[in-house]
């Protein structure tokens, strides 16, 4: 082999090795990203579990108050099944119709039978999460691809129980996705924070009335003793200042809580992505009265109601109505107004919106931010600050 051969056989080598190379790093480069989601909740988790064991030794928790090493499961009765609940109907209270309602007839038969949605199997659970007495349970209804949002979560009001000296427990619900690579990320999510409730249904749009009917499922069947249910989605934001102030003056029975629309009117436009779609007719213009979707505030007892006419009324999308028919059959009044709300898309302003959010004399107490990429940043801007406010401000000196 001449010189010239020589030089090219190695470099033609070269080439290959450096190619060889390039491919090995850009695979360790994606495996880092895969990984980098979920690094820092699993730090947080082992800093947790280290905690808790400090705290197990030493017996008391001062984040709480409560006594650590007393704490255990709630001692309850079995969640009666859809078939117990339909048999023991005429035990419900049903607010009469009249020529006001708006409601169809066929909620107020009770007639529907709900077993076989119902009995929808948890796929992730986090049974234990509610030990111990538990101020307010936090129900997330997430979609399966938003870890983004479940993170943002996590690190604002997820951290809200220390502002107002609440337990406030925190849980995610979704569906299936038909996406292995997606599952797989959610199942180590779940090994790292714990607080992901998945069921056997699609994670679809379409099917956040079946979410819904699911989280109070769980809610009754493992987290029965917390005092407030709080209803959200996972582009929302609350104070909890603002909201727990407000709660102690409001009932502790027969609660519904929220940003109200006193007509909100029925979309029947198929072309828009929340119009209408029901087993029964909905006659007229209107809903009922009702708040919107993406928070509301419930009472324990309310969400034990909501889960017996779950069980044997038809479904109804989008997810509010449902809940608006329910609290219309129950004559349970529609507390809050509208303003309580502060909606990205409408107040485009952040400084305005930080404002409104977190200084108290506003009464803005929740953000609905929307879907899309920068959800989550923004929640976590604003949720900074918050608590740089709330140092100065609320904290008594």
């Amino acid at each position: 082999m001449s010189y010239r051969e020589a030089t090219a056989h190695f470099k033609m080598h070269k080439k290959l090795w450096k190619a060889f190379l390039f491919i090995v790093a850009i695979f360790a480069t994606l495996r880092i990203l895969e990984n980098f989601v979920y690094s820092e909740s699993n730090t947080e988790t082992k800093m947790n579990r280290t905690k808790s064991s400090q705290l197990d030794h030493m017996g008391h928790d001062t984040k709480y108050g409560h006594l650590t090493g007393q704490e255990t499961n709630p001692v309850t009765e079995k969640l009666d099944t859809c078939e117990d609940v339909i048999k023991q109907k005429n035990l419900l209270k049903i607010h009469p119709r009249t020529n006001k309602t708006r409601t169809p007839k066929e909620y107020y038969d009770l007639s529907w039978n709900n077993s076989k949605l119902m009995s929808a199997e948890f796929i992730l659970n986090p049974k234990q999460i509610c030990v111990g007495e538990v101020d307010a349970l936090v129900m997330v209804l997430s979609g399966t691809k938003d870890a983004h949002r479940r993170y943002a979560v996590r690190k604002t009001i997820g951290g809200a129980g220390k502002f107002v000296d609440k337990k406030i427990v925190l849980v995610f619900l979704m569906g299936l996705t038909d996406d292995p690579s997606i599952q797989i990320k959610i199942n180590g999510e779940m090994r790292g924070r714990k607080d992901i409730i998945q069921a056997n249904f699609m994670d679809t749009y379409e099917n956040l009335t079946i979410k819904t009917h699911l989280s109070l499922k769980w809610a009754m069947e493992f987290c029965p003793h917390a005092k407030y249910h709080l209803h959200a989605t996972d582009d929302v934001m609350f104070n909890p200042y603002k909201l727990f102030t407000t709660l102690k003056d409001l009932p502790k029975e027969g609660l519904y809580y929220g940003c109200s629309m006193p007509n909100p009117v029925i979309e029947r436009r198929s072309n828009i992505y929340y119009h209408i779609r029901s087993d029964v007719k909905w006659s007229g213009w209107f809903y009922p009265p009702m708040h919107y979707g993406f928070f509301f505030v419930i009472t324990q007892d309310v969400v034990a109601n909501f889960y017996k006419l779950s069980c044997m009324t038809p479904l109804t999308f989008p997810d509010d109505a449902q809940i608006a028919a329910w609290v219309e059959m129950l004559n349970i009044p529609v507390m809050g107004k509208e303003e309580l709300c502060i909606h990205w898309i409408v107040v485009s302003n952040e400084e305005k919106m930080m404002q409104l959010f977190a200084h108290k004399e506003h009464k803005n107490m929740f953000v609905h931010f929307g879907s899309g990429p920068e959800t989550g940043r923004k929640m976590l801007r604003m949720w900074k600050y918050f608590e740089k406010y709330y140092k100065l401000t609320y904290m008594p000196t």
